[in-house]
């Protein structure tokens, strides 16, 4: 992630868990110009997804934009073997979806079909490039300016789906019960602050 960030969290990040052990926090480090952000990753307990928070708080008293970007490496394995990521396929590009999801797989055996869920239909702060080719493991979304006023926080959401490598139907419904936030799960834990300070997804 640019600005400070290169991962979720590294190894040694520290981390707790809460809503009952299906929700990870990785405490607040700094991105730059003093923003610091917090990281946290849920999932339900039934499955279904994982969900990404990264929570940016400016506690300067003057207003603060900054790029932000998600990288992702992506590779496939097949009886042990690592592949080089050159077989990855970009099965549902975001330009079909106006850049809230998209698709991935692979045409090496037993990779998982993916679903990248970015943003909602028009958000405040909808994503401002995916980098996500056939052919190239290295996907990433960026938003480049996300501002974050003086003494507040803001929050980027994202959504990842894995289900076997032959239900991309059962990726494609459950991406799109996400961007629409229409899954029973999509918000769950999230306080009415939390919901508030989410810019990439209209929130009701």
């Amino acid at each position: 992630m640019r600005g400070g960030l290169d991962a979720f969290g590294s190894c040694a990040a520290p981390a707790y868990s809460d809503l009952s052990g299906q929700q990870l926090v990785l405490l607040p480090s700094e991105v730059r110009d003093g923003v610091s952000v917090t990281r946290k990753l849920y999932v339900p307990a039934a499955g279904g997804f994982a969900r990404f928070l990264f929570t940016f708080t400016n506690p300067s008293s003057v207003s603060l934009t900054l790029p932000v970007k998600f990288l992702s490496l992506l590779g496939a394995t097949s009886q042990g073997i690592v592949s080089s990521g050159g077989d990855l396929r970009v099965y549902l590009p975001p330009a079909l979806t106006n850049n809230t999801y998209a698709i991935t797989d692979s045409t090496l055996c037993c990779y998982p079909a993916i679903g990248h869920v970015v943003a909602g239909p028009s958000a405040a702060a909808p994503v401002s490039a995916i980098n996500m080719v056939t052919g190239n493991m290295n996907v990433s979304y960026e938003w480049n300016a996300v501002t974050v006023p003086a003494g507040q926080s803001v929050t980027l959401m994202y959504f990842i789906v894995q289900r076997e490598p032959t239900d991309l139907t059962g990726v494609k419904t459950q991406a799109e019960a996400l961007v629409n936030l229409t899954d029973p799960n999509a918000l769950t834990g999230m306080s009415a602050a939390d919901k508030a300070k989410v810019i990439n997804f209209q929130i009701p």
